[in-house]
């Protein structure tokens, strides 16, 4: 429950509440309620014995409500296509979704104020007879529990959810960094990792990649690349259709021996040629490539500017908008630095995201970044029925007064 409240504290503070996309869908959403109480009531003119002004009130709970389907429907079409992971437009849409909700309430509220002896003189024809006016106010009766049920139309909105159900695969490719210089590092790395993976929904393909006990093969950054069938004589890569199996994987992984070094681009390129070989023939909706390392390259000289996006065959594979690199070099070794920059330059340089990561809080936060973009948070549908229910139950509640 806490979580459930702390996510709308997020969505506010993710609000950039100064900018003209924040207010466009509140400010679009009366707009629109305001074009519809206009339009319904020219479009619909059959009145029976009701008056223009019931007409009118019966407008400000249609038109808003319906709005509040569209608005329902665009969140949650959204919420499939993982669309609020690039754009904080949680708050604004939540805000938007009570204006339209409220309106109708209001409305409803106005309209019973008229259900009195001298009230519905101005909502429907005046009746002569006292049996006139047993049928007039079960007519009105009537009529305004029809208006209510204008409260459930926005549950048509929901349907756009049945999107999520072809959403498709994504390959998730991590490569773990498991030599001896990463220490302490490494567990914390693995923890946070488990604890963000176990997070992610069941669609995603998961291929794991950590460093063996092997030697090194390759002298140059130009001989790697040249290769193009995988080898496992460097890595271990697994591939993972389970999130628990893949988390199962990780947490049994231990550092190796310590006498090969860090043969890092031999196995970022080994990494991608399993992939390759494995899953070539699959589809995914996204492909991201995440590299946890210290940049400390032990096997073969670094160059400069000469780094994998180079090699259009792997940035085709891994789209550099989706490649990110999360850097736990644990300064202990000066002598690393130079190789720790230059390799994270390199990186940086080719357009890939390189976080930092020291502590496990610095991983974890690095990670739910990375990896936002691949689990919906059902906060904000949860948000969504939430502010629906209230709202409806509320109007659903309001009956007319009693008329003596």
């Amino acid at each position: 429950m806490n979580n459930f409240f702390n996510s709308f504290g997020t969505y506010y503070k993710e609000a950039q509440l100064g900018t003209f996309s924040f207010w466009a869908f509140p400010v679009g959403t009366i707009i629109l309620i305001w074009i519809l109480a206009v339009l319904i009531p020219k479009f619909f003119t059959q009145r029976q014995k009701l008056k223009t002004i019931f007409i009118i009130n019966r407008a400000w709970i249609a038109g808003p409500l319906i709005v509040a389907t569209l608005i329902i429907g665009l969140i949650c079409f959204w919420w499939t296509k993982n669309y609020f992971a690039e754009h904080a437009y949680q708050f604004s849409l939540l805000l938007s979704l009570f204006i339209a909700m409220l309106i109708p309430i209001i409305a409803l509220i106005k309209l019973r104020n008229y259900y009195s002896q001298e009230g519905i003189k101005e909502i429907t024809d005046q009746p002569k007879t006292p049996s006139q006016l047993d049928s007039t106010i079960s007519f009105l009766k009537k009529a305004f529990r029809r208006n209510k049920l204008f409260f459930l139309v926005p549950i048509l909105g929901f349907t756009t959810l049945f999107f999520v159900l072809s959403k498709g695969t994504n390959l998730i490719s991590i490569i773990l960094d498991n030599t001896p210089s990463q220490n302490i590092s490494f567990t914390d790395a693995k923890t946070a990792l488990t604890q963000t993976i176990s997070k992610l929904d069941e669609n995603n393909q998961i291929v794991i990649t950590s460093f063996s006990d092997n030697a090194s093969t390759k002298k140059t950054y130009d001989e790697i690349i040249k290769t193009s069938t995988y080898n496992p004589s460097v890595d271990n890569s697994t591939s993972f259709s389970s999130k628990n199996d893949a988390i199962n994987y990780i947490s049994s992984l231990n550092l190796t021996n310590g006498k090969t070094g860090s043969p890092i681009q031999e196995v970022v390129w080994q990494n991608f040629l399993f992939a390759k070989q494995n899953t070539g023939s699959s589809t995914f909706k996204n492909k991201i490539l995440l590299v946890i390392t210290d940049g400390v390259e032990n096997s073969i000289p670094l160059a400069a500017n000469k780094f994998f996006c180079a090699s259009e065959e792997f940035i085709n594979f891994y789209p550099a908008e989706n490649t990110f690199f999360i850097d736990y070099f644990n300064m202990q070794e000066a002598t690393d630095v130079q190789q720790n920059s230059l390799f994270m330059q390199n990186a940086t340089n080719c357009g890939y995201d390189v976080q930092k990561g020291y502590t496990k809080d610095d991983y974890s936060f690095a990670l739910e970044q990375i990896l936002t973009g691949f689990q919906n948070n059902w906060y904000l549908i949860y948000w969504v029925i939430a502010i629906f229910s209230i709202m409806a139950i509320i109007g659903l509640l309001i009956n007319p007064k009693k008329i003596a």
